[in-house]
């Protein structure tokens, strides 16, 4: 069972920064319509029985531990934000929200999406930094 084993370094300090944090916020690219594997990798660390969700004892359902926190994804893109949403349904970040960060507790949970950002201009790139500079500045 390797989700019973003791999380890296890297792990347990990262685990510690959000037990004294009351937000989180994940940045990532989109890979495949959801967060790269090693990123994946690194959450499964973090988020492992005892941290996000309580021990399951057999007994009921786990408590969830990451209660009274919230947390904003910022997930970038090259397509465009709204072939995302219509075709691919956003499915990758529905199964972020809801069974990784929701199942932990985390409430309210939101969501920036930044398309065609590999065409995007110096000057747009500009803008959206500073649209998410403001997002952290205002707690959100």
């Amino acid at each position: 069972k390797n989700y019973e084993a003791e999380p890296s370094d890297v792990g347990k300090e990262l685990q510690d920064v959000i037990r004294r944090s009351d937000h989180l916020a994940m940045v990532f690219p989109m890979w495949m319509g959801t967060m790269p594997a090693k990123t994946k990798a690194l959450i499964e660390q973090i988020f492992r029985p005892g941290f996000g969700l309580s021990t399951l004892d057999g007994e009921g359902f786990p408590k969830r531990l990451m209660k009274g926190k919230s947390a904003r994804i910022i997930m970038t893109m090259g397509m465009p934000v709204i072939a995302y949403r219509l075709y691919f349904k956003a499915h990758g970040l529905k199964n972020i929200q809801r069974n990784m960060l929701g199942f932990c507790g985390f409430d309210p949970i939101r969501t920036t999406l930044l398309g065609g950002v590999e065409n995007m201009s110096q000057d747009a790139i500009k803008k959206r930094i500073a649209a998410v500079r403001a997002l952290g500045a205002a707690g959100a």
